[in-house]
């Protein structure tokens, strides 16, 4: 039913010292809530090369996203791209996880604590309509003062809120790629 993709940064220990390690990360929701990762591969990066083998492996496997419903990613480039071709129709949400991050790393530090607090009111409002009007009120008071962090969320604003179209009991779950 449900489908988060990730690429997870790990460390391994090498002769020559630490090394970073990227893998791909497969996880499925099924129909009646159970999780378990569907597949995970070490890769080079997570180029759009990358993703497409690793999807591409998952449906010769047998996952063929026949009832895929939504998949929720980091908004990675490679992912995306990758997505538009092997399972274009279905819903894709951006993880709030992520997006947060994004937005912090452009906010002066004085500002950091009230911005983000504000930006979180607008996956915890009630439905889709009370949120778009969350995030204007919350862009309208920001703009001026940190216009680089309003910018990444509009930039992805509606792709941040396709976890309203789903049943209460899965819009926690599928609104982040975090476990």
């Amino acid at each position: 039913q449900y489908l988060l993709l990730d690429g997870v940064v790990m460390k391994n220990r090498a002769a020559l010292g630490a090394e970073k390690r990227i893998i791909l990360v497969a996880k499925g929701i099924s129909k009646e809530g159970r999780k378990q990762i569907l597949s995970f591969s070490q890769v080079e990066s997570e180029s759009e090369v990358c993703w497409t083998a690793f999807l591409e492996g998952l449906y010769a496997r047998g996952f063929q996203g026949k009832n895929l419903e939504m998949i929720t990613t980091d908004g990675n480039p490679g992912i995306e791209a990758a997505l538009a071709t092997q399972w274009p129709n279905v819903p894709h949400q951006r993880c709030w996880v992520h997006k947060l991050r994004n937005i912090a790393s452009k906010l002066r530090k004085k500002n950091e604590q009230e911005c983000l607090a504000g930006a979180k009111q607008i996956y915890l409002a009630e439905n889709r309509k009370e949120a778009v009007q969350v995030f204007r009120d919350w862009r309208r008071k920001w703009a001026e003062i940190e216009p680089k962090a309003v910018a990444c969320l509009t930039r992805d604003i509606e792709k941040m809120l396709h976890f309203f179209d789903l049943p209460k009991p899965d819009q926690i779950t599928m609104r982040t790629t975090n476990a």
